[in-house]
């Protein structure tokens, strides 16, 4: 560009709203943004080279630089996000009510889509160091992962039929991300719509195809107050004195904490030693079952 500004316009004809953006090894700059061209709707991608200017070997439009794929509004792509995969990309979305992903070559020719079962809405994918790119989304109120084979098929093998859902105690859960731990683990950050009153956080760690709530296996429902925690004081509902209660960081380091009764069913909590602020986790053991709370110290 110029003085470290490039400035894209769109013509009359290729209206669009940009979604995101990917950098290649290369440097090559490959922009995702929905197109509006002849009634037709769908992707637009442009891809500049790492001046800034449009690559004239990526696309398949008049204007260099720019691959555009539309259909008609009722089975249009909507695009989400763009993702490096491979040698090429991959591209969130929604496709006739479904959650899809669309795959797109290095040279911007249209691979194809894949509808994923069970999916409303891909919010997030992440590349495992074995090639496999992880699926994440929502569908029915739950958490939805699947996982893609580097061939660009949906492994079968993977939870059940392919597919891994995941709720909290039938509240309805929406994906927010996914972090990859190592070839096996992952977390997904999640969000909890509890009730007409608010929502709160939640976590889910998957492993070898299995995903494992944080917040447990018990039947018995648990609330912490405050949370995040300011004061290293927080109260505990739907606890008992016959419960264990522990508090570790994220290495699984127990943390020493004092408990006090307070109402029927509620507990106080004060954390001792002052930790430092971050992420951390109140396990909460009981004759109903076991579960972990996400903490997190501010």
């Amino acid at each position: 560009g110029t003085q470290g500004k490039k400035e894209i316009l769109s013509s009359h004809n290729q209206i669009y709203t940009v979604k995101g953006m990917v950098v290649d090894p290369n440097g090559k700059i490959v922009i995702l943004s929905t197109g509006n061209q002849g009634g037709k709707v769908g992707i637009r991608l442009l891809r500049l080279d790492s001046t800034g200017i449009n690559d004239a070997a990526f696309g398949n439009n008049i204007v260099p630089g720019v691959a555009l794929h539309l259909d008609s509004s009722a089975t249009a792509f909507s695009p989400r996000q763009i993702y490096l995969y491979g040698t090429g990309y991959i591209i969130t979305g929604v496709k006739e009510g479904s959650g899809s992903i669309c795959r797109i070559g290095t040279g911007g020719q249209l691979l194809g889509y894949i509808a994923l079962p069970g999916f409303e809405s891909v919010n997030k994918v992440t590349e495992l160091s074995d090639g496999t790119l992880l699926i994440g989304g929502t569908g029915g109120k739950k958490v939805r992962l699947t996982r893609m084979l580097a061939d660009g098929q949906l492994d079968e093998s993977f939870g059940n039929a392919g597919i891994v859902s995941a709720d909290y105690f039938g509240d309805n859960t929406t994906l927010v991300d996914l972090v990859a731990q190592s070839t096996n683990e992952v977390w997904v950050l999640s969000r909890i719509r509890k009730d007409l009153n608010g929502e709160e956080m939640g976590l889910l760690k998957l492993k070898v195809g299995e995903a494992v709530a944080i917040r447990g296996n018990s039947t018995q429902h648990l609330d912490v107050f405050p949370n995040p925690v300011d004061r290293y004081t927080m109260m505990v509902k739907g606890v008992t004195e016959a419960d264990n209660i522990t508090f570790v960081d994220l290495s699984g380091r127990p943390i020493p904490v004092s408990t006090s009764k307070m109402e029927a069913g509620s507990m106080r909590l004060e954390i001792l030693g002052h930790p430092k602020p971050g992420i951390y986790f109140l396990h909460v053991d009981s004759p109903k079952g076991n579960q972990v709370l996400h903490i997190q110290v501010r």
